[in-house]
């Protein structure tokens, strides 16, 4: 099997199949996979590959064993992040020593509120998924849900500010 070829498709339905030369290769695969392991940044990673966002998405929807590869990579690059924050914490050393084709992640760098909700978010869809289920899916709502869904935060936004010390109710 030369690298013209691929294999696609789930466990009862895999497929060899010639691979697009417009498509992500195996190089390109490799690329976004490492970078992705590296940083935790898909659309960097991506970037870093030559690839579009969509591209990915759409791979990793179609190729059991792409999304495998890219769930792995996705949980390292977190790893690293996590180090990174824990790094911050005890004084800012850098303990990710950065090597061949490896990004660091600088403690000193990170937005520490946002850090902690990409973790947050991560560890999430992590727990969904041992559940049985895929995490958070995205979903077309109509107009009305989604007017009625601005509403609802428009109005948790208004007590927020309301309750906030020096406000009065007008």
């Amino acid at each position: 099997m030369g690298a013209d070829w691929e294999i696609v498709g789930g466990s009862g339905n895999r497929k060899l199949r010639k691979a697009r030369c417009d498509g992500w290769t195996k190089d390109s695969r490799a690329a976004f996979l490492d970078h992705l392991a590296a940083t935790g940044h898909v659309t960097r990673s991506v970037a870093a590959a030559g690839r579009s966002i969509s591209g990915a998405y759409h791979l990793k929807r179609r190729d059991p064993v792409f999304s495998q590869l890219w769930d792995e990579a996705l949980a390292a690059g977190c790893q690293r992040l996590e180090e990174a924050l824990l790094a911050r914490a005890v004084g800012g050393v850098n303990a990710i020593e950065p090597g061949a084709a490896i990004v660091a992640i600088d403690p000193a760098a990170i937005d520490v509120d946002l850090a902690l909700k990409v973790l947050t978010r991560r560890q999430t869809v992590a727990a969904a998924r041992e559940r049985g289920g895929q995490g958070p899916r995205v979903g077309r709502i109509s107009r009305a849900e989604l007017i009625a869904a601005i509403d609802r935060r428009l109005a948790a936004l208004a007590r927020r500010q309301a309750r906030l010390p020096g406000r009065s109710e007008a």
